[in-house]
């Protein structure tokens, strides 16, 4: 056989004598109900009107025979095709049993081939056309055994699979779409075995079948996906990881790779990136292949894994994510995080990270329980991880939700904290207390702040009620009775989230004739408006004739107007150590706010989160004459400091290199006038020489090239700060023609000067 043999093949003649393993290190079955529709309504509509459909290019790897005639193949590209083709044939198999079980029909003795392999004259049960090694794998041959076992069950067999896995789900809903859009298509069975005869001989693929090594097959997976083929970066990363590796490693390191997918749920590109930040160098946003290819080549990666050598440290990295991804695992897992500590006030901080679901502070937690649990877990220990996790939840919890914040803009403090602590062997808890600390002082968001914060704070929104949970949870947990916070009665409401609801003191819409000072009345145009009765306590600007959905935002979503009740009877009785406080209903604005003084008070009380105050003198923010901006007109005052923030008009970005602020005002500049830099690539201004450029498309150009980002240019950066402040000045007034005073550098003073 040649290396690689490509055929035109039906789907008859690819599917009828083959079988398809799904390699453990492949990424489950991911496609959507969208994606599935999509496939059907192409080949349907070819059907209609009668041409042949071509679906795309399969690439697998021939193992040999399995039994008989019966070839198995290792899927290399196109899982996503061969198991939705499945999947669609499972279903019509299922309805035509239903409709013509006596049938000896070509078609339908077809589909039995094709799913369930034919030898020896016998239907074998377990030889399936798929055979997968990942997540999904269980429910793939629950599905094809049952429908062998009792073909006209699919459906009730679909409703009573119990399961909390994601792709296992996502399989149900994907063939429960199929055998809809079969329904709607196909009442009768002759036009539905015309369909079957269609896809068999007129859908076709281009197969390529290969017997090349598993480093081969790598090589060739990554070149076939770098040709704007869409696909998953960890499907691209993996491919990069395993060209390079020895055939000798694969069988392992495959392995090792298919169980980091099923011990991340199929997150590991999200476990990837967390972990990269924990530990090794920061990055913004996903990591894509090719910043990994430069990761992998990156100072701060081989000072981490203690080596410069390509494939050591790819196999160290696998080993080192295996390793570690119990963590990953317990940042969203309560049983996974009591595997490594059950400190009931470390329960509390944990429900609280995972109820509001923060992303950038991930990557400092799993590296505080990677940290934590190598540790003795003494007092000591166990201190610093509790103030870690309450430091960061108070930041995120303060400075963005209740202080409306972007998510983009806590990042600087968590990028700042991390590359603080890369050389280090761990992390400071203090430290991180005091940069948080600092932050929130600094936006004034202190003990008086957080108060009229909270008073602000919609609880209660349909589209996201978890910070109104968080709250209510702590003053729920708060025992007024013995004056201290209760940490098993918080850990309790949050182990029974899912049986609470929130419901409202004040009603959301009582009938016009209540005791309540207010109801919902509609204009002849349908809109909801608000109506005031006389006697009504609302503040100013609530007024009769206002949008309906603005006075439940303003008033009836505020913190002092909601309450956690059980969702049913059954609940409440199952929870007989859970009494649930404020079980009464308002009338009144001022008992709303009345409750909300005393809810905010035990909230902070409860010492749950960690809030300043602005007369704490342990906390001092930066020395302002520690800093300067920079004077464009006298660059010699850089030398020897350090920038810490580029803004750029309304754009602002830390940085801590001249590196990096060239970078960044570079990669500004070029997002606003890109075509200015045709003018000034390789010297045809005067920005150096056409040998020697300041900015070229080729780096072997350049002693040190440094990339323009979302740009194909290159820069100098090995430059002193001066030079690079006189090109920037050139560039700005020059070039683009901006006013010098919408760029502010901030330096730093080397203390050290």
């Amino acid at each position: 056989m040649d290396s690689y043999n490509p055929k035109l093949l039906n789907v008859e003649s690819l599917l009828e004598n083959n079988t398809f393993e799904i390699p453990v290190y492949q990424r489950p079955y991911s496609w959507t109900r969208e994606e599935v529709d999509d496939l059907l309504n192409d080949i349907y509509d070819s059907f209609i009107i009668g041409e042949p459909l071509f679906m795309g290019t399969i690439y697998a790897k021939t193992k040999g025979n399995t039994q008989g005639s019966i070839y198995k193949h290792e899927l290399i590209d196109g899982q996503q095709r061969i198991i939705s083709l499945a999947l669609l044939f499972v279903v019509i198999y299922s309805k035509l049993m239903k409709e013509i079980p006596d049938s000896q029909s070509i078609e339908l003795i077809k589909i039995k081939n094709i799913l369930w392999k034919y030898v020896n004259r016998v239907h074998q049960r377990d030889l399936h056309l798929i055979q997968s090694n990942s997540i999904e794998k269980e429910m793939l041959v629950s599905i094809f055994e049952n429908t062998y076992d009792n073909p006209t069950k699919l459906t009730d067999f679909l409703k009573e699979f119990e399961t909390d896995i994601t792709i296992e789900t996502n399989i149900i809903d994907v063939t429960n779409s199929i055998i809809k859009f079969i329904n709607n298509n196909f009442e009768d069975s002759n036009t539905l075995l015309d369909f079957v005869n269609y896809i068999l001989l007129k859908v076709n693929m281009i197969v390529i079948f290969t017997e090349v090594s598993s480093r081969a097959i790598f090589n060739m997976f990554e070149a076939i996906n770098s040709k704007g083929k869409k696909l998953e970066d960890i499907d691209l990363i993996k491919s990069f990881i395993f060209s390079k590796l020895d055939d000798s490693d694969h069988q392992l390191y495959l392995k090792k790779w298919g169980q980091l997918i099923k011990d991340t749920n199929d997150n590991l590109g999200d476990y990837l990136w967390v972990y990269v930040k924990a530990f090794i160098k920061y990055y913004k946003y996903s990591i894509k292949v090719k910043s990994f290819k430069s990761m992998i080549n990156d100072y701060n990666t081989s000072r981490f894994f203690g080596t410069d050598e390509e494939s050591t440290i790819l196999k160290e990295l696998i080993n080192d994510l295996l390793s570690k991804s119990k963590y990953y695992k317990a940042l969203d897992n309560l049983e996974e995080f009591k595997k490594i500590t059950t400190k009931k006030r470390h329960l509390v901080q944990f429900n609280i990270f995972n109820t509001l679901k923060y992303e950038h502070p991930k990557p400092i937690v799993l590296r505080a329980l990677y940290e934590f649990d190598k540790s003795e877990k003494n007092k000591q220990d166990q201190e610093q991880i509790e103030l870690i996790l309450k430091a960061l939840n108070s930041y995120m919890v303060i400075f963005q939700t209740m202080n409306k914040r972007d998510s983009k803009d806590s990042i600087p403090l968590i990028q700042k904290t991390l590359n603080d602590n890369y050389t280090s062997d761990s992390l400071n808890a203090e430290e991180i207390k005091n940069s948080i600390v600092n932050k929130l002082v600094s936006e004034n968001l202190v003990e008086e702040n957080f108060k009229q914060r909270f008073f602000e704070i919609a609880g209660y929104k349909e589209s996201a009620t978890d910070i109104g949970f968080v709250m209510l949870a702590i003053y729920q947990a708060y025992d007024e009775e013995n004056d201290i916070f209760s940490d098993n009665n918080a850990n309790a409401l949050f182990k029974i989230k899912n049986e609470l609801s929130i419901d409202h003191l004040l009603a959301q819409k009582p009938d016009k004739d209540s005791e309540f000072g207010y109801y919902m009345d509609k204009t002849i145009d349908g809109r909801e408006v608000l109506k005031l009765k006389e006697g009504s306590d609302f503040p100013k600007g609530i007024i009769s004739g206002m949008p309906y959905d603005d006075f439940k935002y303003q008033i009836l979503s505020k913190m002092g107007n909601l309450r956690l009740m059980f969702k049913d009877s059954n609940s409440s009785k199952g929870n007989l150590e859970i009494v649930l406080k404020d079980d009464v209903k308002f009338t009144k604005f001022k008992q709303v706010e009345e409750r909300q003084e005393k809810m905010v008070s035990l909230i902070m009380k409860s010492n749950v989160f960690l809030i300043p105050t602005s007369g704490d003198t342990s906390y001092t923010i930066p020395d302002e004459e520690d800093y300067f901006i920079l004077d464009f007109n006298n660059p010699d005052t850089a030398t020897g400091n350090k920038p810490v923030l580029v803004s750029m008009f309304e754009n602002s970005q830390e940085v801590s290199t001249n590196k990096e602020m060239i970078k960044v005002i570079l990669g500004y500049l070029y997002s606003k006038k890109p075509q200015v830099f045709d003018t000034i690539i390789d010297g045809k201004k005067n920005y150096g020489t056409i040998n020697k450029p300041w900015i070229t498309t080729n780096p072997n150009k350049l002693r040190n090239p440094e990339k323009i980002e979302k740009s194909n240019l290159y820069f100098e950066a090995n430059k002193s700060a001066v030079d690079f402040i006189k090109m920037i000045y050139d560039f700005i007034v020059k070039e683009f023609q901006y006013d010098i005073d919408n760029f502010e550098v901030i330096f730093k003073i080397n203390e050290s000067e």
